[in-house]
């Protein structure tokens, strides 16, 4: 005799015996035509093709880019420019150096509506001896450059430092240019007047030279090895696809 659960399971082992029939029948369907038909055999080697072909110009395009973006991370460390400033007259002599693109610390007019500019932590060779100081120009319709230990800006707007060490004015306006908050140094020789230990106002010189930097074998090494790694990850990708 048979039970109900039973019936049940006959019943459902012959769902699955058509759907399995229904399954080969469609297989064999397609694969007849297939064969009649060339145009739907080929159409998945087709598709493979294309799309190969896409991924590898797609690769090639993201190959491009990462040399593009390696280039430009890499272009500041090899050509860094600095803009070095050495002021000397009889007996006495200071210099230092700032990069070119470096923004000022601060930046601003005065109580008399004296333009002015500093940075503070350079370091200022003074008379042969190296410091950490800061370095501060302003603009009276005379220049100026001066060296003290830390410039800022008091409560009365006042520009000044807590010890003062020795300076440069010239008369002619030719030490920068443009807004305080984006000075432009002017390359050159300029004479002037220095100020310090020592009679006042003594005769001196500004050499105000752009240097190009020497890149440092490291940055050419790293940024030599991003490139071959980039391009190895690629072929390989290609060579895969």
């Amino acid at each position: 005799m048979v039970g109900k659960a039973d019936s049940i399971n006959i019943i459902d082992l012959c769902d699955i015996d058509c759907d399995l029939i229904a399954i080969r029948s469609f297989v064999a369907s397609m694969t007849k035509r297939a064969i009649t038909n060339p145009g739907i055999s080929d159409l998945v080697p087709t598709l493979i093709r294309k799309n190969s072909k896409q991924m590898e110009m797609e690769m090639k395009q993201f190959l491009k880019f990462a040399c593009a973006a390696l280039l430009l991370m890499g272009a500041p460390l090899l050509h860094a420019d600095s803009i070095s400033f050495d002021v000397t007259t009889a007996g006495h002599s200071f210099s230092f150096t700032l990069p070119s693109q470096q923004a000022p610390d601060q930046s601003g007019k005065d109580f008399e509506n004296i333009p002015f500019f500093f940075y503070n932590n350079i370091a200022v060779t003074l008379d042969g001896v190296t410091r950490q100081l800061g370095v501060a120009f302003f603009d009276t319709g005379d220049q100026f450059i001066d060296i003290g230990n830390a410039w800022f800006v008091n409560s009365q707007d006042q520009l000044v430092a807590n010890n003062f060490f020795e300076g440069f004015f010239e008369e002619a306006q030719k030490i920068f240019s443009g807004p305080a908050s984006n000075p432009t140094f002017i390359s050159g020789s300029q004479n002037g007047f220095f100020l310090g230990s020592g009679p006042e106002n003594q005769p001196a010189t500004v050499n105000i030279t752009r240097v190009a930097q020497t890149p440092e074998p490291g940055s050419f090494v790293l940024l030599g090895s991003g490139l071959l790694g980039f391009a190895g990850v690629i072929r390989r990708k290609l060579a895969n696809s």
